[in-house]
């Protein structure tokens, strides 16, 4: 790990509230001057940029090279407000998307960007950029058909296909995404296991928050850890888009577990069963490991809250950490479209998944194998259902 990447994390382990020692603390500022400009352009490719930027402007004392106009100082400040005023927008589209479901009988719930940044100390820096929302299977066509009336002028998806993960409408810079699962599962039995999860974590379990007067609801906090986490991982899985803003939010869900007491006492138990279980159940429990190691190493959280011994995954957890911060996007091969033999060109395209899943080996094998196998179930289960020209999302 260079300079640049090591005060990078400094700055992102100060900016999400969590207690930072003194040894950990960049002291050369003159160094820190030098760098800056790397900083920031690390911190936005991270999507970190509000929460490093407010960091950088405490930190760093006036010099000539930072202040007045067109600044970098300047900039830093500019795309904070932009931030704030974007959210705020947000905001409102939002609270009237809620409101009208509401009235139109449509049970929702508020995942990921919204919620999660409500979790940090400072929410306005938190970067989200959709809003979505958990309407289920039985509440998709009727919330496409509420929002298309109640922004009846704004560019969505023409129909709410069974077998879109969500459907689309765009109200000026938000896009809405009405979601019928909240992940798409690869493997038979993830999905069965994710399907009563998800229930559970997003209807049965589900709790109400009030936001500046408005009432939402949100999932359930452990619940929220593994779609945290899953989602991330197949950011990083399909399009090694993966970024440390997503583990943050991991980091920020375990907080909030440990702020309401879900990480100590008897409670304790019962969070780290839960994860456990699920995580073995999906396979996922290498892949926990390498997001604890970054957070316990980088972050600040405790190694109490993770519930592994992160020193053993050291190799793994180094090496998916400089991918996040350095990717390697990942090569796809374009299906031959001269063949014309189904079978074949099948073939073709599961050998490809076979050869992307295999770059993840080092960072979690288990995950892998696991992965393969449901890479072949889905595509014979296509084959035998006839969905062989189905465009997925």
């Amino acid at each position: 790990m260079n300079r640049i990447q090591e005060t990078y994390l400094q700055l992102l382990r100060q900016a999400i509230g969590w207690a930072v020692d003194g040894a950990s603390e960049h002291s050369d500022k003159g160094t820190m001057h030098d760098d800056i400009e790397a900083i920031v352009q690390l911190a936005m490719r991270q999507s970190t940029g509000p929460l490093v930027f407010t960091q950088l402007l405490r930190t760093l004392p006036p010099t000539p090279s930072l202040i007045g106009q067109g600044s970098l100082e300047m900039q830093m400040k500019q795309l904070c407000m932009q931030n704030m005023l974007l959210q705020e927008e947000m905001k409102t589209v939002l609270t009237k998307t809620i409101d009208a479901l509401s009235k139109g009988g449509v049970q929702t719930t508020v995942m990921k960007g919204f919620s999660l940044a409500q979790l940090y100390p400072n929410p306005h820096v938190r970067q989200w950029g959709d809003i979505d929302i958990y309407v289920g299977n039985n509440g998709y066509h009727k919330a496409a058909a509420i929002l298309k009336n109640t922004w009846p002028d704004c560019p969505c998806f023409e129909t709410e296909e069974d077998f879109f993960k969500h459907w689309n409408i765009n109200v000026g810079h938000t896009a809405i995404e009405a979601h019928r699962i909240s992940l798409a599962m690869t493997h038979p039995r993830d999905k069965r296991i994710w399907t009563r999860l998800e229930k559970e974590g997003l209807v049965t379990q589900s709790k109400e928050i009030t936001i500046d007067g408005v009432s939402i609801r949100v999932p359930e906090d452990k619940w929220n850890v593994l779609l945290v986490l899953i989602h991330s991982w197949h950011h990083y899985t399909e399009s090694r888009s993966a970024n440390m803003k997503q583990v943050c939010d991991v980091a920020m869900c375990l907080k909030a577990l440990g702020d309401r007491g879900e990480l100590s006492g008897d409670k304790k138990r019962i969070t780290e069963a839960y994860l456990k279980t699920n995580l073995r159940k999906l396979h996922l429990t290498q892949v926990w490991e390498v997001y604890a190691y970054i957070m316990v190493k980088y972050l600040g959280v405790s190694e109490e809250y993770v519930g592994c011994n992160v020193d053993k995954v050291a190799a793994r957890g180094e090496l998916f950490l400089e991918r996040l911060l350095v990717p390697v996007r990942p090569i796809h091969t374009a299906t031959d479209k001269k063949v014309t033999n189904v079978i074949v060109r099948k073939l073709g395209t599961l050998k490809a998944k076979i050869a992307s899943s295999m770059t993840l080996y080092e960072i979690a094998p288990r995950y892998v194998l696991h992965a393969i196998v449901g890479q072949v179930l889905e595509g014979m289960g296509r084959l035998l259902q006839g969905e062989i020209n189905r465009k997925w999302e």
